[in-house]
């Protein structure tokens, strides 16, 4: 049990040496100029498109330049191209339902989080047609929500594995001890 703690313990002094990263969570919902029986078949499509044009350098210069919504960029800045992306494709997530319900993480510092959301949201309300099609319609349903503590990394998680991994191994050393001294 004390070899559990002990590992948790570390696990825990591991992840405090990752930034903490909240989430902000917004739903918007999207729309087609087109007969109600064709907009499953395009939910899905629209869905998989934007799911990856929203982790595009594209995107991420539509969001870095809205009007009026400033966000702290430097997480993004003076890394090379590929690392920019990786970090922006990490900070952020969209999901597609096939009702239209567009589901749209951030992840970033709790200062931070929400002004990236509001600029991501407003960055697919006003050019996220350029995505999912020229007749789409984006619209806000709910308003970011702010976690109110970090997500990223998971600390809880991360100690309970060092808490189980901790007892295993111990548990193990034990058994080997005693099979050890029962050889001889």
């Amino acid at each position: 049990m004390l070899a559990g703690l002990a590992a948790a313990g570390v696990f825990i002094m591991v992840s405090l040496f990752f930034p903490l990263r909240y989430r902000a969570e917004s739903e918007l919902f999207l729309t087609y100029k087109t007969d109600f029986e064709n907009q499953t078949k395009i939910f899905e499509q629209a869905g998989k498109t934007l799911a990856e044009a929203v982790k595009s350098d594209d995107f991420y210069s539509k969001v870095a330049n809205q009007p009026g919504l400033d966000f702290d960029k430097t997480y993004f800045e003076n890394v090379s191209d590929k690392i920019k992306r990786e970090r922006w494709g990490d900070s952020l997530s969209v999901h597609l339902g096939k009702t239209g319900i567009i589901k749209v993480r951030a992840y970033s510092s709790a200062k931070n989080v929400r002004p990236m959301l509001l600029a991501i949201n407003s960055a697919l309300m006003t050019q996220g047609w350029e995505y999912a099609g020229a007749d789409a319609q984006i619209k806000l349903l709910n308003n970011p929500i702010v976690s109110k503590f970090p997500v990223k990394p998971n600390v809880f998680l991360n100690a309970m594995i060092g808490f189980i991994l901790g007892v295993l191994i111990a548990s193990l050393a034990l058994i080997l001890k005693r099979v050890k001294i029962s050889n001889f």
